[in-house]
């Protein structure tokens, strides 16, 4: 299986995509912990969204994948 890295949506949108999850949906607040569970194809924004979480003031941001 290959997977294609050209970006499918523009990466301004995924990262204000990812500000809006985290200041708007989440309301995440300072040294709040975030686990995240994504399929490995939402890589690119978990990432983001991680980045955003920890700007935010989070304490431990943990991710879980599946495929």
């Amino acid at each position: 299986m290959t997977f294609d890295k050209s970006p499918l949506i523009d990466p301004k949108k995924l990262e204000k995509l990812a500000m809006t999850a985290v200041k708007v949906g989440l309301r995440l607040e300072k040294g709040q912990d975030l686990v995240i569970t994504a399929p490995i194809g939402a890589l690119p924004l978990v990432r983001l969204i991680t980045r955003e979480a920890y700007k935010a003031g989070a304490g431990l941001v943990t991710t879980f994948y599946s495929d």
